[in-house]
Parts: C-alpha cells; sequence; structure tokens
C-alpha cells in the first residue's frame, strides 16, 4: 500500500494509518465509523480523559461537548481533530452526509464549548470559517486526512470547518 507524505504530520503515514484513511474513507467505512464507532467512543473517551478511542491513542480524536442548538442540553460527539496551534480545527463532514451533523447547528447557535483530548478539557470559542481562512484550514485537514475530500466530492455541500480557539478566562482577583 502506497503511504503519502503529510505535511502536517511531518512525515509518511503509517501503514495503520494509510489502511484505515482508504477504509474509512469508503462509503462503508464511513457508515461504519459515524453508526457505530462513535457510538463506543462517546463511552471510551470520557472514561480515559480522552487517550483512548476505538481508533487508539495517537488518532487525534476528542470529545467535542457543545450546547443542543434546540434542547439547550449537554451534548457530547467523538470527532478527529487537527490541531492547529493552539486552535482546533474540525470538519463537520459527517461521512459525506447530505446535511451538515447536529454539532455543526449546535455550534452556529451556542459557540461556547469544551473540548477533550489526551486528559485536557479545554475551554473554546468556535467559529465557522470562511474564505481564505476556510481555504487554508481545509487544506490543512485534508493534509491529516484525505477522506474529507473524498467526502465533499460525494455530496452536494460544501463541508463547513469549524475553529476552535481558547476561550478568555476572566475572573476577579482579590
Amino acid at each position: 500500500m502506497a503511504r503519502r507524505y503529510s505535511e502536517v504530520r511531518g512525515r509518511p503515514l503509517s501503514l495503520f494509518e494509510a489502511g484505515g484513511e482508504a477504509f474509512v474513507s469508503s462509503k462503508p467505512g464511513a457508515w461504519f465509523f459515524v453508526h457505530v464507532v462513535n457510538r463506543i467512543d462517546k463511552r471510551i473517551l470520557p472514561l480515559t480523559k480522552g487517550r483512548w478511542s476505538f481508533s487508539g491513542p495517537t488518532q487525534n480524536v476528542g470529545l467535542l461537548i457543545t450546547t443542543g442548538a434546540k434542547s439547550g442540553q449537554s451534548r457530547a460527539t467523538p470527532l478527529q481533530f487537527i490541531a492547529d496551534g493552539e486552535r482546533v480545527l474540525l470538519v463537520a463532514s459527517a461521512g459525506a452526509a447530505p446535511s451538515d451533523p447536529s454539532w455543526a447547528f449546535n455550534l452556529r447557535k451556542h459557540s461556547a464549548c469544551s473540548f477533550l483530548y489526551d486528559g485536557v478539557e479545554g475551554r473554546y470559542t468556535a467559529r465557522e470559517a470562511t474564505g481564505d481562512e476556510r481555504s487554508r484550514a481545509w487544506a490543512r485537514a485534508v493534509d491529516w486526512y484525505q477522506g474529507y475530500a473524498r467526502y465533499e466530492a460525494r455530496t452536494t455541500r460544501q463541508i463547513p470547518v469549524f475553529i476552535l480557539e481558547p476561550a478568555v478566562v476572566t475572573g476577579s482577583t482579590g
């Protein structure tokens, strides 16, 4: 199996990563991850404080905690992410579904969120990337996982990219 070089990772993909990317970007693989793995990860990630997912310890999977756009209830969603300095990039692909995933609607209505990964739960403010910023974020995301480009080719929508920036915590001193 040919292994591509990823600028974001700074190395070629491992055999495990290349094989996983090929499977997950297929229609059956995307369905399996959206409908089965996410349910498993929804339990594994909180138990391991974001250190492990179904895919193992090194696959950049974290737990996004949002406020429901309609319900106002807390919602947890396992997602692959791309680190971008202190920022986190999230791609609302839903495996090439015809509409955006519910977490994208949640972030559009309530930008305050949390993200749990590798033992740390950080507070963030989310926004949807547009224009040149979306182009740069999309290129970074596709470099990390080429399946995103395959998903976008299978749907009529432009897949949104969300940027999570660390929330500014204010407090009183004294």
